[in-house]
């Protein structure tokens, strides 16, 4: 088996070096008759083979079922304790939804690096749940930020809306501070849009090396190569040479294994007469009070240097952890990609406590906190839309204008920006300017409500064949759902669309 095991591995790598399809490569032929001669051992193959070469294996041995359920949670239990490849998240998503909700899904009521992981997994690759199943999912257990960004991933975006009122009128009637917490932060991630593109959890870095063919155990030697157990021998010590004084008693024997001969003992060929002096210079009484004196005085003056380095080194070295994480030199937002500096944690505190109030539709005071945030940190990209979005709802179009403006020169390719100034431009009556904004949001997001929105617009202008062209396109992406222009064109304001 080992010999097979190593020739499917060389095979399966040969096959992930090429290019195209993957059924339709050179070596899948090959891969799926090394496959079959490996499966009455499918379950031993799955956990001695690489991560992504056991998937191969996986996808070449059956076709979907009950064994390839059981393949992969074995494979996934072992995986998940660490963010997998991208070159495993590619092939797993040859596998259905059907099978990666059955199989992932389960996992991320798990607490700890596998729950984490197999969210994030299931965000990338973009597997959904129906709205009643995220009360469980917040109730299982406590939940990281980056989970909870994770977990708002795998809601349907035509689905956000009416499960954030679902879970506003569930918090009230959770005793637990924690999972209300939870619960909360859910919904103000969900409510707002935070969560843009699946976030890396935070898990222990542990390297995966799965032993593909143990090392053969060595060959006994024959019985009459193997060495022979001598006895301890006894070492006798001679009297001394004639030119010495005599001693009055010879010393005692001294008995030692033949393979542990002092240092000084007697070279081979050295002559029979040779002597060997084990007595030390000192009595013995001495030696039993000195040497262990001595050894507690060495454990002193290591202890004393090592305080010394301690003491003499900067306050801000890195910490050292006791398990097996490299702590980078800077930790970076998992959102924002910015430093984490003792500035930028100021500012997303004032922040974060806007986004409450925002919530809330309380948007002068949500205004307020946002723009302490920015007179913290003016670099804040998230404080700086939510000021202009709060000004849009208030009335104020001309400056929240200026403010989106402003964030599209930092940063052309923040969501929600151009659709907000596309509903600015139409309560201005600006049609052209609104349409360019509108189509640039669609072409950062194409979510449905974005293409709808769009589609409507382009009705009311006139062009009537552009807008079905682009009704027909969503309809194919969403093949559930009915979608129809509005029956009448209404004028929409600018402080009145929802906030996404």
């Amino acid at each position: 088996m080992d010999s097979q095991l190593e020739e499917f591995s060389r095979r399966a790598g040969s096959l992930l070096a090429e290019t195209g399809i993957l059924e339709k490569r050179p070596s899948w032929v090959a891969v799926k008759a090394g496959a079959t001669s490996l499966a009455p051992f499918s379950e031993p193959t799955v956990a001695r083979l690489l991560p992504e070469h056991a998937l191969v294996f996986i996808l070449a041995l059956t076709n979907a079922g009950s064994k390839r359920d059981v393949l992969i949670k074995a494979l996934l239990q072992n995986v998940l304790t660490t963010i997998p490849s991208d070159g495993f998240v590619r092939l797993l998503s040859k596998f259905s939804q059907a099978e990666l909700k059955d199989n992932l899904l389960p996992i991320i009521y798990e607490a700890g690096n596998r729950g984490s992981v197999a969210c994030y997994l299931a965000a990338r690759l973009k597997v959904t749940l129906s709205p009643e199943a995220f009360q469980y999912f917040l109730k299982a257990r406590s939940w990281h930020q980056a989970d909870l960004m994770n977990l708002c991933l795998l809601v349907k975006p035509e689905e956000s809306k009416a499960l954030c009122s679902y879970i506003e009128s569930l918090i009230p009637t959770i005793e637990s501070k924690t999972v209300q917490e939870s619960f909360s932060e859910f919904r103000n991630i969900l409510f707002n849009h935070l969560a843009i593109e699946p976030v890396l959890p935070e898990v222990a870095v542990q390297e995966h090396a799965p032993t593909i063919i143990k090392a053969p155990p060595p060959k006994e030697l024959p019985q009459e190569a193997r060495p022979q157990a001598t006895k301890p021998q006894k070492l006798a010590v001679s009297e001394p040479a004639a030119v010495l004084p005599p001693v009055s008693a010879p010393p005692k024997s001294v008995e030692m294994p033949e393979n542990k001969l002092p240092t000084d003992a007697t070279p081979k060929n050295s002559g029979p007469a040779t002597t060997i002096n084990l007595h030390l210079s000192l009595p013995e009484n001495l030696q039993k009070v000195i040497l262990p004196i001595g050894g507690v005085l060495l454990a002193l003056i290591a202890g004393l240097a090592y305080f010394a380095w301690y003491y003499n080194e900067p306050l801000e070295r890195p910490a050292v952890s006791t398990r097996n994480i490299r702590s980078p030199q800077q930790w970076v937002d998992a959102i924002s990609q910015r430093p984490v500096t003792a500035k930028y944690l100021s500012a997303d505190k004032d922040y974060r406590m806007g986004e409450l109030f925002l919530t809330r539709d309380k948007y002068s005071e949500a205004l307020k906190l946002f723009e302490d945030a920015l007179s913290i940190d003016p670099e804040h990209l998230q404080a700086l839309v939510r000021s202009g979005l709060c000004r849009m709802h208030l009335g104020d179009n001309r400056k929240a204008a200026e403010i989106f403006k402003k964030v599209l020169e930092k940063q052309p390719s923040m969501e929600t920006v151009n659709l907000y100034l596309a509903r600015i431009a139409v309560a201005d009556n600006k049609p052209d300017q609104a349409e360019k904004h509108f189509k640039a949001e669609f072409s950062l997001r194409s979510e449905l409500n974005v293409g709808m929105e769009l589609a409507n617009f382009l009705a009311r202008r006139g062009n009537q064949n552009e807008a079905m062209e682009l009704i027909a396109a969503l309809q194919e992406r969403h093949p559930g759902k009915m979608l129809v222009l509005a029956p009448e064109a209404k004028p929409e304001s600018a402080s009145g669309g929802q906030s996404q």
